[in-house]
C-alpha cells in the first residue's frame, strides 16, 4: 500500500511539472508575438568626449530636418515620396491608378481603391489597391535618409576648423510606434582638430507624429468603402433629394407622371454640371465620429421635427469606424474633398438625351386622350475623392496632413462591388399588366440566339421583349434557344443581351395566329490590339508642304495617338463606338508620354461593320520644338524709317507642358467580318506635320497654318490612310 501511494505521489508531481512547463511556454510565446508599438524608445546612442556634442547636434538636427521632410512628402502621396511611377489620367480621373490634383500640378496622389478595368466595364470588373504597407513606408523614409542627409549637412561648412572623414555610407533604421517614430542613423565620422581626434558612430532623433493611427484610419475607411459602399450610398441618397420632374434638377430614378407631349428632357452635359456642383458641395459634409472636427449638426430654425431633422441629417452624413462609436481619435482631422476639376465619368441615358418613355391611351367614352410619361435612369457615375487625416499638434504645432484617393463607383443606382454583372435588362419592372404572365398568350415562339464568330448557339444569353413603353424580363437560353409564349403586340421587339457580346433586337409580331421561329445573331466583341504608323507631311519650300510618299515612319516615343471610332448603325441596331489611346505607337515609350500620360492600346473592343474614323496625334518633343522670334522690316511709309518688330513677339514652345498638335484625320473605313476574325491587331495610319524636321532658324509662325490644313490633307491623301490588319 505504502508504494502504490508513493507512486501516485510522483505522478501529480510530474503532472505539476508538465503543467508548469506548459504554462511558461505559453507565457514566453505571448511574450514572442508581435504587437503594436505604443512608444517607439529612442535608441541609446554611443557616448562621444563632451567637444563632439555641438557636432552630434548638427547631424542630429539634419536627420530630423530630412525625416520631416521625407514625411511631409510622404503624407502629400498618399504614402510614397516619390510617385513618377504611377499612372494618372488628367482628362478621365478615373481611368488611372493616381489622380493628378489640378492640371500641370506635379502632386500626383494614388488611389488607395480603385476599379482597375475600364469605365465601361461590364463583368468580371478588376479591383486594386496602391496602399503600402507599413513596411514599404518604413524602407521608403529610410532610403529618403540615406540619400539626403548629406544635402543636409552641407560638406559640415558650419564646423570649418574641423577635417571630416565617413568610414561608410550612412543607415537608417526607423521605428514606427503609435504615437511616435524614432530614425536611428548609423553614419561614423571621423573629425579631427588639431592634435585631436574623436569619432561620431551614430544618432538618433524622435519625431512628435502619430503615422500609425493616421494609417490604420485610413485603412478602415478604405476597407470599409469595400465592404459597404458608404460613399455611393451617400451619393444615392443626395441623387434622390436632389431629382424630380425639373429639366433644372437632376433626373429621377423611377417616377411616373400623366400629361401628354415628350415630358421633361435633360441632356447629359445639364446633368455633369449639375452633379459636380452638388458634388462639391455635398461630398465635404461627411464627416467620422470620434474626431477632432466631428460636428453634431444642429436644425435649421423654423424645422418641424428639430431632433429628427438633426438625427436624419447627422446620420447621413456620418462615417462610422465602428458601430458604438467606441473607436475615437481625438487628436485627427478627417476631410472628404471632391473638386469639379477631377472630371467624372457619367452614364444616365442610352444617349445624350434623358426622357421620358411615353404612350398615350384614347378613351372615346369620356372623349379624353390620357398620356403617361414613364422615367426611368439608371446612374452609372464615377469620380475620385480625395481624403485628408490631419493632426494639427504633431511637428510640435506645425501640423501634418496625409491625403490619399478612393474612387466612387455607382453602376445602376448601386455601389459597385468585386462581383458586379452588368445586366441591363433584369432591371425591368415585372410589375405591369404586360408582364404579368397570364397575359402571354400569343402562338409559341422559338427564339434562337447565334454566336456572330463560330455560328454556334449560345447559351444563356437574356431575352426581353419590348412593347411600346413597357419591357419584360423573358428568360435565357438553353442550347442556344428559348421557346415561349411573348405578350399581344404589333410591332413588338426582342431584345437579346449576354456579358461580352453586343446586344441585338429583332422585330417581333406576336398577334399573329401562327408560331414563329426569331434567330438572333450576337456579335462577341473580339478583343485587338491597335499599333500606330505615321506618314510625314513636309516643308519642301519657303511656303510649300506635300507628302512624303518614300514610306512611312514609326512615331516618337514622346507621341499620343487619340483614334475614336463609331459604328453606323440601323435604327434596330444599338450604338457602338471605341477608343484606343497610344503612346509611342510601336516604339512604346517606356515612361508614358502625352496628356493623359497611359497607353490604352491592348485588347480594345471592336466588331465588324462601317465605322467612322478620328485620328488626333500630339507630341510632347524632348527636347523642346520652338519656334524662334524673327525679326521682321515693315515699311513705315515715305516719311517715315522702316519699322521692326519680332514676329512672334516670344519663342513658340512645344514640350511636355504645351504639345504641338500633329495631325487629325477623318474619314469613313469598313471592318468586315472576315477580316476583323482573322487578324488580332490594327496598324492606324496617320499624317504628321513634321515641323520638327525643319532646322530651328528655318521655322516661321506660318508653318503653324498647317496644322488646320491636316484634315484637308486626310481627304487629298486617304488611301495612305487605310489601316492594316496584321
Amino acid at each position: 500500500m505504502y508504494n502504490k501511494r508513493g507512486q501516485v505521489t510522483i505522478f501529480i508531481v510530474i503532472g505539476l511539472i508538465l503543467l508548469l512547463a506548459v504554462g511558461i511556454t505559453i507565457y514566453l510565446y505571448s511574450v514572442q508575438e508581435p504587437r503594436v508599438i505604443e512608444q517607439a524608445e529612442l535608441p541609446r546612442v554611443q557616448q562621444v568626449p563632451i567637444e563632439a556634442e555641438p557636432i552630434r547636434q548638427y547631424v542630429r538636427a539634419c536627420i530630423e530636418e530630412t525625416a520631416k521632410e521625407s514625411l511631409i512628402k510622404l503624407g502629400e502621396h498618399g504614402g510614397y515620396i516619390d510617385t513618377t511611377g504611377f499612372a494618372y489620367n488628367p482628362i478621365e480621373p478615373t481611368e488611372g491608378t493616381a489622380v493628378q490634383f489640378s492640371k500641370n500640378s506635379e502632386l500626383i496622389i494614388p488611389y488607395w481603391r480603385h476599379m482597375d478595368s475600364p469605365n465601361t466595364c461590364f463583368s468580371n470588373c478588376q479591383f486594386d489597391s496602391k496602399r503600402p504597407t507599413i513596411q514599404q513606408i518604413k524602407k521608403q523614409l529610410e532610403t529618403y535618409m540615406n540619400q539626403n542627409i548629406e544635402n543636409c549637412l552641407g560638406n559640415f561648412e558650419a564646423f570649418p576648423e574641423y577635417i571630416f572623414s565617413k568610414t561608410k555610407p550612412p543607415q537608417t533604421t526607423v521605428t514606427i510606434g503609435q504615437k511616435n517614430i524614432v530614425f536611428y542613423v548609423e553614419y561614423p565620422l571621423h573629425a579631427t582638430k588639431g592634435t585631436t581626434t574623436f569619432e561620431i558612430p551614430d544618432y538618433a532623433t524622435n519625431i512628435d507624429l502619430n503615422l500609425k493611427e493616421i494609417y490604420d484610419v485610413s485603412t478602415k475607411l478604405v476597407e470599409l468603402e469595400s465592404q459597404y459602399g458608404y460613399l455611393e450610398k451617400y451619393t444615392g441618397q443626395l441623387i434622390s433629394v436632389f431629382s424630380r420632374l425639373d429639366e433644372d434638377a437632376l433626373p429621377p430614378i423611377a417616377e411616373l407622371d400623366i400629361g401628354l407631349g415628350a415630358g421633361t428632357i435633360w441632356t447629359e452635359p445639364q446633368i455633369k454640371e449639375k452633379l459636380t456642383g452638388m458634388l462639391t458641395s455635398y461630398i465635404p459634409l461627411l464627416q467620422v465620429p470620434g474626431t477632432l472636427n466631428y460636428k453634431d449638426r444642429n436644425a435649421p430654425q423654423g424645422t418641424t421635427d428639430p431632433e429628427l431633422y438633426r438625427t436624419l441629417y447627422n446620420r447621413n452624413t456620418a462615417v462610422l469606424l465602428d458601430e458604438e462609436i467606441k473607436e475615437l481619435h481625438p487628436e485627427l482631422k478627417i476631410n472628404f474633398n471632391y473638386l469639379d476639376w477631377w472630371d467624372p465619368y457619367i452614364d444616365v441615358c442610352p444617349g445624350q438625351v434623358c426622357q421620358a418613355e411615353t404612350a398615350t391611351s384614347s378613351m372615346p367614352m369620356l372623349g379624353m386622350v390620357i398620356g403617361i410619361q414613364r422615367y426611368n435612369f439608371a446612374y452609372d457615375l464615377s469620380f475620385p475623392i480625395l481624403i485628408e487625416l490631419t493632426n494639427p499638434y504633431s511637428f510640435k504645432g506645425e501640423g501634418y496632413t496625409f491625403k490619399f484617393f478612393i474612387e466612387h463607383n455607382m453602376r445602376a443606382n448601386q455601389p459597385m462591388k468585386t462581383n458586379y454583372q452588368r445586366t441591363q435588362m433584369l432591371d425591368i419592372s415585372e410589375n405591369t399588366m404586360l408582364c404579368k404572365k397570364e397575359h402571354w398568350t400569343s402562338e409559341e415562339f422559338t427564339i434562337k440566339v447565334n454566336d456572330g464568330k463560330t455560328k454556334q448557339p449560345v447559351d444563356e444569353a437574356q431575352i426581353a421583349f419590348n412593347c411600346g413603353t413597357e419591357s419584360c424580363n423573358i428568360g435565357t437560353t438553353t442550347n442556344g434557344e428559348i421557346k415561349t409564349k411573348l405578350p399581344q403586340c404589333i410591332g413588338g421587339m426582342i431584345l437579346v443581351e449576354k456579358n461580352e457580346y453586343h446586344p441585338a433586337n429583332a422585330l417581333a409580331d406576336t398577334s399573329k395566329k401562327e408560331e414563329q421561329t426569331i434567330t438572333i445573331t450576337l456579335e462577341p466583341y473580339r478583343l485587338i490590339d491597335i499599333n500606330t504608323m505615321k506618314w510625314l507631311v513636309k516643308k519642301t519650300g519657303q511656303n510649300a508642304w506635300s507628302l512624303d510618299e518614300t514610306g512611312k515612319a514609326h512615331p516618337e516615343k514622346d507621341e499620343e495617338t487619340l483614334i475614336m471610332l463609331e459604328r453606323q448603325t440601323s435604327d434596330l441596331e444599338e450604338a457602338f463606338r471605341t477608343s484606343a489611346q497610344i503612346c509611342g505607337g510601336l516604339t512604346k515609350a517606356k515612361i508614358p508620354c502625352g496628356d493623359p500620360p497611359r497607353d490604352n492600346s491592348k485588347n480594345i473592343r471592336m466588331l465588324p461593320g462601317k465605322y467612322k474614323v478620328k485620328i488626333f496625334n500630339f507630341r510632347y518633343p524632348q527636347p523642346a520644338v520652338i519656334i524662334p522670334k524673327d525679326l521682321r522690316t515693315f515699311d513705315a511709309g515715305p516719311f517715315a524709317d522702316p519699322k521692326k518688330v519680332y514676329i512672334p513677339s516670344e519663342d513658340i514652345v512645344f514640350d511636355q507642358k504645351q504639345p504641338l498638335p500633329t495631325g487629325i484625320a477623318e474619314f469613313e473605313w469598313e471592318l468586315t467580318k472576315d477580316a476583323l476574325d482573322s487578324t488580332n491587331e490594327i496598324t492606324f495610319n496617320y499624317l504628321y506635320f513634321a515641323l520638327d524636321k525643319i532646322p530651328k532658324s528655318n521655322r516661321k509662325i506660318e508653318d503653324l497654318e498647317q496644322i488646320g490644313k491636316m484634315q484637308s490633307y486626310s481627304t487629298l491623301y486617304r488611301k495612305y490612310l487605310e489601316p492594316e490588319l496584321i
